[in-house]
């Protein structure tokens, strides 16, 4: 149970603490993480991948070693008893399937005193129990997040400003965290566009007209969590406004707005500018030797073009010595229109748009943590995903005969050396 704490400290404390500097002479602190891991996917039809990754181990290969893989290193600077600079570059696999390091926290921090905090600059977004250390999966209790939750968020940071606020409520400590930011967006080229196509019946354009997507979101957000001893609950709601920037779907709201009913129709589909809607939830409770976590998130958007999605998982683990048994159980469901007759002879193609966000599946993570010395955490961790039908659940890269009314359940074993330096 110490070492487990440990390493939930860790989670809070690693990436930004101004305690970090403070606990040694020296103005400048600097610190390090990584992971070394390898993933095998047992389908030759698909890739196991999350985030906005458009391939991962499965089609492409049976087993990756950088899906999980990466290496961190973390500098805080002092720079006078009320203010520090806080820097963290990250290299890990990019869509472009290199590593090339990407600057995760850049920001200036401001303690006016104990209770308040103003953070200016690149900072982790914050709205989940472990999003602030998403990429020090030395802090968690599995492999990688589950991805029904922390995939309707699939950024790990935003420029811009954010106030926190720490008092004790009773028994609890409260921490109070809000702020605006921006966040950009690439989701690279991939075909389940082609397969989705297929599956109601219409011809997929060539592969090589796949149109890489941008997006941008201006958002404000705010997050609450009460803490007591081992038990942490957290709540965050984020709202903002979108611009995004992909060819296809503009092309396909011009035409639409040639029919009678098409403008209609194509105001309500259009993304730019309309309001997206996070909501989560978070709870975490450790008794003795055991731990229970869980947290659900609900997105939702003003555009009719972006279906409501929901995700929730809950996990147990128990201590024994140095290893850490645990499972986890996790759900991802979508909700919305299926289609709109006013779209006329390109409903077919709105039905298709609708499908692609059909990423509902259905997990089950079994897996061991092993607390090898007090700075690595082997982890090995088995799971069985099962996608709805007619669903693309966390799949990318798909094969020609891959079988989406009838995906059935695919295994992905991961073994991880989660580390500190």
């Amino acid at each position: 149970m110490k070492l487990r704490a440990l390493r939930f400290i860790t989670a809070a404390l690693l990436p930004l603490s101004p305690a970090l500097c403070a606990a040694t002479d020296s103005p400048v602190s600097i610190s390090g993480f990584g992971t070394a891991g390898v993933s095998c996917f047992s389908s030759s039809t698909a890739d196991y991948a999350f985030n906005v990754l458009p391939w991962g181990p499965g089609r492409s290969k049976g087993c990756d070693a950088g899906l999980d893989s990466n290496l961190g290193v973390q500098m805080d600077v002092k720079l006078s008893p009320a203010l520090e600079l806080g820097l963290q570059a990250v290299s890990e696999r990019r869509p472009d399937r290199s590593f090339t390091p990407d600057p995760t926290v850049a920001q200036l921090r401001w303690h006016p005193d104990e209770a308040w905090t103003v953070r200016l600059g690149r900072a982790p977004f914050a709205s989940f129990l472990y999003s602030e250390s998403r990429q020090v999966r030395y802090a968690m209790p599995w492999v990688r997040p589950p991805v029904e939750v922390y995939g309707l968020a699939p950024v790990f940071s935003f420029d811009g400003i954010e106030v926190l606020h720490r008092r004790d409520i009773a028994s609890w400590h409260a921490e109070l965290h809000a702020g605006l930011g921006t966040t950009r967006v690439t989701s690279p080229a991939n075909n389940s566009t082609e397969v989705i196509l297929r599956s109601i019946g219409i011809p997929p354009p060539p592969s090589n007209t796949r149109q890489i997507s941008h997006l941008r979101a201006n958002y404000g957000f705010f997050n609450a969590t009460l803490q007591r001893a081992t038990t942490q609950f957290k709540l965050g709601y984020t709202a903002g406004r979108v611009k995004a920037d992909y060819g296809a779907f503009e092309s396909f709201l011009a035409t639409l707005r040639t029919l009678p009913d098409g403008n209609a129709v194509a105001d309500d589909l259009d993304v730019n500018k309309k309001l997206i809607h996070l909501v989560t939830a978070g709870m975490r409770h450790e008794n003795g030797d055991w731990l229970l976590m869980s947290e659900m998130s609900a997105s939702f958007s003003t555009s009719s073009a972006l279906r409501k999605q929901f995700g929730a998982y809950v996990t147990l683990g128990r201590s024994v010595g140095a290893w850490t048994p645990y499972a986890t159980l996790a759900r991802r469901w979508t909700r919305g229109p299926e289609g709109d007759s006013r779209a006329g002879f390109l409903e077919p193609t709105l039905i298709a748009l609708y499908r692609g966000q059909h990423t509902d599946d259905t997990s089950l993570s079994l897996g061991m943590a092993w607390a090898a010395q007090p700075r690595l955490t082997v982890k090995a961790q088995m799971d069985w995903i099962r996608p709805d039908h007619n669903s693309l659940g966390p799949y990318r890269n798909f094969g020609p005969d891959y079988n989406l009314a009838q995906p059935g359940t695919g295994r992905l074993f991961t073994l991880n050396f989660d580390f500190l330096f």
